[in-house]
């Protein structure tokens, strides 16, 4: 499969040359594919050397409506989306690691007296706003 970039692709769908373009998912994310006379080619990365994914479709999107491309097909069959983003893994291990500490005793509990006093001492209140 080719790798073309952006102003070919423009060329070649304006020309009237591309009889499909669409949305392929690999993957998390999606890859620009478009189906012309001379076969089947992808959206090239910007050094050319690879097939450029898109993380959000959208933007993906975006950027074939900015080429003048208003007819798109979306194949998802490969689509593999992440089930847990990189910030929700690391609350995951911040709230395990502060339950294992209160576990093994690392982590001071105070009680409400103790969180009184710690209040008074920084200046803190719990004034309703």
């Amino acid at each position: 499969m080719k790798l073309l970039d952006t102003a070919t692709l423009q060329a070649s769908y304006l020309a009237g040359d591309v009889s499909s373009v669409a949305l392929h998912a690999v993957d998390a994310a999606f890859e620009v594919r478009w189906t012309s006379a001379q076969g089947v080619a992808r959206l090239a990365d910007g050094g050319g050397t690879n097939g450029r994914r898109f993380r959000d479709s959208g933007e993906a999107l975006l950027l074939l409506k900015e080429l003048g491309v208003h007819s798109v097909q979306v194949d998802i069959s490969g689509w593999q989306p992440e089930s847990e983003s990189a910030y929700d893994e690391w609350v995951k291990a911040k709230v395990a690691a502060s339950l294992a500490g209160l576990r093994d005793g690392t982590n001071k509990t105070y009680s409400p007296d103790e969180w009184a006093e710690i209040r008074a001492q920084r200046g803190w209140s719990r004034k309703k706003i």
